[in-house]
């Protein structure tokens, strides 16, 4: 025990190098992914149930303690799957390595002097790490079916813009940048989803998307569908929930993606999908599947 606590501070010490590491992995398919630096780390964290580790914050900008969830070590004990994307946890902003590995991204993708972009997300804590970065940056959340796209509606006290992702009100050709960040699992039709950031983005533009990819699952897998004859929701698989900011209640997640994500981009016209994995042992990213994708149209 005593070892191996001394290979980890080892390990962290001759690893930190903050600012100019290089934290994401660039592929253009998941098939040349081989990249697993983080790798012996995380069996270490694991192994000896480190509660907390020191690390370089994207969103703080400086070096912070990231904290290890109860749920995870209950994963580790009870040898269910580690959920690395929501952990590691920045005990000054609350960021976990998810989001604070898509600000560290967007820092280094997203020039200065965009016109319009748009995240599908309003009242987040990420959507506003964000908005300061791209001072143009527009967001909205879904707020109902009986909600009009592209108009404000009350929300906790503010006024908050309402769009479905799947019938934006956005003209074609008109946005410059789309962010979408863990959305596209909880959209029952998420090709009519991503055909619509399509048309809606100039020539040239981009759009970033993360979404839990599992990379060594060939073809995406259809947990729950809406039946259009009865507008019920049928379930295919066991019933998955995840954290919702809108409501108190989970959000049903309606899809496991696979690598195929990347070939539906291809097929709806994008003319290139950038594939970034982050991983970082100063940043504590760990795992293979904090992935984001990074479409030009």
């Amino acid at each position: 025990m005593i070892n191996n606590m001394k290979n980890l501070f080892k390990f962290l010490k001759k690893s930190i190098s903050t600012k100019k590491e290089n934290s994401f992995f660039k592929v253009e398919t998941f098939q040349a992914f081989n990249f697993l630096s983080t790798m012996d780390l995380e069996q270490q964290i694991v192994a000896n149930n480190i509660s907390s580790v020191n690390g370089w914050c994207s969103v703080c900008n400086k070096m912070t303690a990231m904290i290890f969830s109860h749920s995870l070590h209950h994963a580790i004990k009870n040898g269910m799957f580690i959920n690395w994307r929501e952990d590691a946890i920045c005990q000054e902003c609350h960021f976990n390595a998810r989001t604070r590995a898509t600000v560290d991204l967007v820092d280094r993708l997203i020039l200065t002097g965009i016109k319009s972009a748009y995240a599908t997300e309003a009242v987040t804590p990420l959507y506003f790490a964000l908005k300061e970065k791209i001072p143009a940056l527009i967001g909205s959340e879904y707020l109902g079916e009986d909600k009009i796209g592209g108009h404000l509606y009350p929300y906790q006290e503010k006024r908050v813009s309402h769009e479905d992702i799947t019938k934006l009100s956005f003209s074609d050709n008109s946005l410059g940048l789309i962010l979408s960040f863990d959305v596209l699992e909880h959209v029952n039709d998420y090709k009519l989803a991503l055909t619509e950031i399509y048309r809606t983005l100039k020539q040239g533009g981009h759009t970033l998307l993360s979404t839990p990819i599992n990379p060594r699952l060939k073809s995406t897998v259809t947990r729950a569908y809406i039946d259009n004859t009865e507008g019920q929701v049928k379930h295919l698989l066991e019933p998955a929930y995840h954290h919702n900011f809108i409501g108190n209640e989970g959000i049903l997640c309606f899809h496991d993606f696979g690598a195929d994500l990347v070939d539906l981009l291809y097929a709806i016209g994008f003319s290139g999908v950038d594939i970034f994995i982050a991983q970082s042992a100063t940043r504590h990213y760990y795992g293979d599947f904090i992935i984001f994708l990074y479409a030009t149209k």
